[in-house]
């Protein structure tokens, strides 16, 4: 991916990450590389890794800890901050102020994502929802990318 990026892009693959994982994006060139929290750790040497293939110590690990390591590169938002900011959010936006308090009490402490969603699909909100997270997704996502300095258009045409 060249720059500017295609933030629909960013957005889908923010959408599909796992928890465990980290998308780095280059600044210079657009590339992205999805990381596993383990992987980074073995490239930064925190953790042995004695059993893993030759390949990927001569290979794909030098290139994990470039990535990681590389002021060219900064981490997109992990999985875990994205939904909790998007179900604050959405929080703030509703006009019911008793599902709105509901709501508000729902995505504080263990399990905040189930208690919410619970609820959400108790109101019958779940398209309501699932409309502004996809705004809401789109948005934060811009804002990061303004915050720094990399450009993006909406979409981008594969040619």
């Amino acid at each position: 991916m060249a720059l500017p990026v295609s933030l629909r892009q960013i957005v889908t693959e923010v959408e599909a990450l796992q928890d465990g994982w980290t998308i780095y994006l280059n600044r210079k060139t657009g590339e992205l590389m999805t990381i596993t929290d383990r992987e980074a750790r073995i490239a930064l040497e925190e953790e042995q890794a004695s059993e893993l293939a030759d390949w990927l110590m001569e290979d794909f690990l030098p290139k994990v800890k470039e990535v990681v390591t590389s002021d060219d590169s900064v981490a997109l938002p992990n999985k875990a901050s994205v939904e909790f900011a998007l179900m604050e959010k959405y929080c703030a936006a509703v006009d019911d102020p008793q599902f709105r308090e509901s709501l508000l009490n729902a995505v504080r402490g263990q399990e905040a994502a189930a208690r919410f969603n619970d609820l959400i699909e108790a109101k019958s909100a779940q398209d309501e929802w699932n409309q502004f997270k996809e705004e809401a997704l789109r948005d934060l996502i811009a804002e990061f990318l303004d915050s720094h300095g990399i450009g993006y258009v909406e979409s981008k045409s594969s040619a």
